[in-house]
């Protein structure tokens, strides 16, 4: 009997913890890793990604962290709307970044989403 209703607290618990999951904010890329190609030593390169809110609730981003002060990222819009999107602009400046060879950096998004971070990795090679 005790196994029944620990068994049934725990379907009750799991359904509302998916319930709410799925009312909450979603955040989506197309994808995570962004090659941005060769960039000469004294220049700069940049790409430009989609992020879209997919759940419920609206997108917000609380912060957009970086690895290094070679790289920035800005977005469009801090608040997406359900089922909308916003660019997120990255930029590498290779002038920063230390020697020639390959880079790889890391910007960390965070956000309301039921994912609160998303991390998005560039790279390339300096020469």
């Amino acid at each position: 009997m005790n196994n029944l209703l620990l068994a049934i607290a725990l379907l009750i618990f799991i359904s509302c913890n998916t319930q709410q999951k799925a009312t909450m904010a979603q955040i989506k890329v197309v994808s995570d890793s962004v090659n941005i190609g060769t960039v000469k030593k004294d220049s700069t390169a940049s790409a430009v990604i989609m992020i879209y809110s997919t759940g419920r609730d609206s997108l917000c981003i609380k912060n957009i962290g970086v690895d290094c002060g070679c790289t920035k990222a800005e977005i469009a819009n801090k608040c997406i709307a359900p089922n909308d999107s916003s660019l997120l602009y990255l930029n590498y400046d290779a002038k920063k970044g230390g020697d020639s060879g390959s880079f790889y950096k890391a910007i960390v998004v965070r956000s309301n989403a039921a994912e609160e971070y998303k991390v998005i990795k560039i790279y390339g090679i300096v020469n």
